[in-house]
């Protein structure tokens, strides 16, 4: 289902700064896009929108960006006053569907040149972590990534608790069509639910040591393997790319 075409596309590079499974830091990276259109402003990943799977350099790119679960945001959807999210979890995808909420920031007199345009400082809590953003008033949009928006300009940078980072990468008017998929596999739930159950799964000391054994049989059993000339290989499992090195998981959102 279309729901609206973009009119400008933002690109932002996202890292985290997490650990491994041997508890070694390391920085967690990923493109992700915005897609600004009349009525809908969407999340996803940076090569979903490009997507060709004849190209095999970019099919590789794509799956490597599956493995992150980046999280698809809907915004506009399924009203002008609704949130909707898509979220994968042990192979299984999730929707929850939430009002958006306004956020309570504070703009202040610091200024920053970030790829030409002259930024403004601006700070507010958002859903537990303390949130600092660089907007730029000359680009008239009031959003940026994630649920980071409300501002009088585009965002182009954002960090918070010296864990996360978005930092614009591109900025283009692109007409791409912003899709909403029904598919009847896609368990629907509350956002608190889902919370819960994300954080039991993540913080059990298995999915990172031994992620694979916290799949359910039946999927390990009809799991794919897709193998690349270069020696790249990934794991399907319920339509999913299962991640078997995954990182620690650190939530944007923590309330």
């Amino acid at each position: 289902m279309v729901l609206d075409s973009s009119n400008v596309v933002v690109g932002y590079r996202y890292s985290c700064n997490t650990r491994n499974a041997e508890g070694n830091p390391v920085k967690e990276e990923y493109d992700i896009a915005v897609l600004i259109g009349r009525k809908i402003v969407a999340q996803q990943g940076l090569c979903e929108q490009t997507l060709d799977e004849d190209n095999n350099d970019e099919y590789v790119r794509i799956l490597t960006e599956r493995q992150h679960n980046i999280p698809k945001i809907c915004m506009g959807w399924p009203d002008e006053d609704k949130m909707t999210f898509r979220e994968t979890v042990l192979m299984s995808e999730y929707e929850t569907v939430e009002a958006k909420k306004d956020i309570n920031w504070t703009i202040l007199p610091d200024t920053l040149t970030i790829n030409g345009y002259a930024c403004r400082k601006a700070c507010a809590n958002v859903h537990g972590r303390q949130w600092t953003v660089w907007f730029a008033e000359e680009l008239p949009m009031p959003y940026g990534p994630w649920l980071l928006r409300g501002l009088p300009g585009l965002i182009l940078h954002a960090e918070a608790d010296n864990v996360h980072r978005f930092t614009m990468t591109m900025l283009s008017a692109a007409s791409y069509p912003i899709r909403y998929d029904k598919r009847i596999d896609v368990v629907k739930t509350s956002r608190e639910k889902f919370m819960r159950y994300r954080d039991k799964v993540t913080k059990n000391p298995l999915y990172l040591s031994n992620p694979s054994s916290l799949v359910s049989p039946d999927l390990l059993r009809h799991k794919n393997i897709y193998q690349f000339g270069n020696g790249t290989e990934f794991i399907e499992m319920n339509g999913q790319i299962f991640n078997p090195h995954p990182n620690a998981f650190i939530p944007l959102e923590v309330e």
